[in-house]
């Protein structure tokens, strides 16, 4: 059990053109179900008395989605680790791949990129489900190390200079098929800050638990969220990503 006390915020921020918000699912159905009754997910920064600084408490099941912004060129590509694949050996889960926001014309500053694309070679991920301990039968109480893996979370963002879409329309810089490799272009700073808004309000101290993000499977077999295929995306290195933001998921102690 913790006691949170920080700033409620809006987004999310660390470091670079990155702000991270999480909501309850609202495009499945069955998602939708299963978050009838939840709360939305509460998003605190400058968390005092923790060993983490950032934290999102959600109701107990809540079925979630990660709302990104970012730039780069023309979009950005984000990928989202939390939680733990191999709950016994310890393998940090990759719950979002190299999904992209990409624009046909030059993306300017505080201006959303609505296109969703993912890499061509991509498998698509399921829904994520937040669940307390108690409800995640690998793991018991005096799994300490275990619990610690389960409820962090990481997303990263790169930016794009240019991609193939659907339609073989090939947008910002030129693709030489002669020269290799057609990706991970040396990455260049942005031409000035982001100066993201982000709205602070005052907060009671929040009790929680820890909690950890689980895969939801629709009845119908997949997520309702569908991607267009990119291909041959020119950007920036994901492997070594200049934007990040981390934080912790927790669940509300709903007595509290």
């Amino acid at each position: 059990m913790a006691q949170i006390t920080g700033e409620h915020v809006d987004w999310l921020h660390a470091h670079g053109d990155l702000y991270v918000a999480v909501e309850l699912n609202n495009t499945d159905p069955d998602a939708i179900a299963a978050n009838s009754g939840k709360a939305p997910p509460r998003l605190y920064r400058n968390i005092t008395g923790q060993s983490f600084r950032n934290a999102v408490v959600v109701d107990n099941g809540s079925v979630v989605q990660f709302k990104v912004r970012s730039r780069g060129p023309h979009g950005f590509g984000y990928r989202v680790y939390a939680g733990l694949k191999n709950i016994r050996g310890r393998t940090r889960d990759l719950i979002a791949d190299r999904l992209y926001c990409l624009s046909a014309t030059e993306q300017s500053q505080n201006t959303d990129v609505d296109r969703a694309y993912q890499d061509a070679d991509a498998t698509p991920q399921p829904l994520i489900q937040i669940k307390n301990f108690p409800s995640i039968d690998a793991i018991a109480p005096t799994d300490r190390d275990l619990q610690l893996g389960m409820i962090s979370c990481t997303v990263v963002s790169w930016g794009v200079y240019g991609y193939i879409d659907e339609n073989d329309e090939d947008f910002g810089i030129p693709l030489n098929i002669g020269e290799a490799p057609y990706t991970n272009l040396p990455g260049s700073p942005p031409p000035n800050k982001w100066n993201q808004p982000v709205n602070v309000t005052a907060s009671p101290q929040v009790t929680a638990f820890g909690g950890g993000p689980t895969r939801f499977r629709p009845s119908k077999g997949k997520a309702s969220q569908e991607f267009s295929s990119a291909r041959l995306i020119r950007e920036d290195n994901p492997r070594f990503a200049p934007n990040y933001v981390g934080f912790t998921f927790l669940v509300a102690d709903r007595g509290g």
